[in-house]
């Protein structure tokens, strides 16, 4: 199980979506509910070190974010 939280820098809550991923490899996707987080459900794990990534793919007034690109 995985929980994400997005936020603004204007302070409002932000809709749409989310993947989290694992290097490559898409884990799960879940919709932001009005409190601007949401949950979802993933196989186990092998242990090892990872990188698991959220990606936030954006509303009708934001872009898409992508934690790993360079600003």
């Amino acid at each position: 199980t995985f929980t994400v939280a997005v936020s603004s820098g204007d302070g409002s809550l932000a809709t749409g979506s989310v993947t989290v991923s694992d290097g490559t490899t898409t884990l799960g996707n879940c919709s932001l509910t009005t409190g601007g987080t949401c949950t979802g459900a993933t196989a186990a794990l092998s242990g090892g070190t990872r990188t698991i990534v959220a990606r936030y793919l954006g509303d009708a007034l934001r872009d898409a974010m992508d934690p790993r690109a360079k600003r």
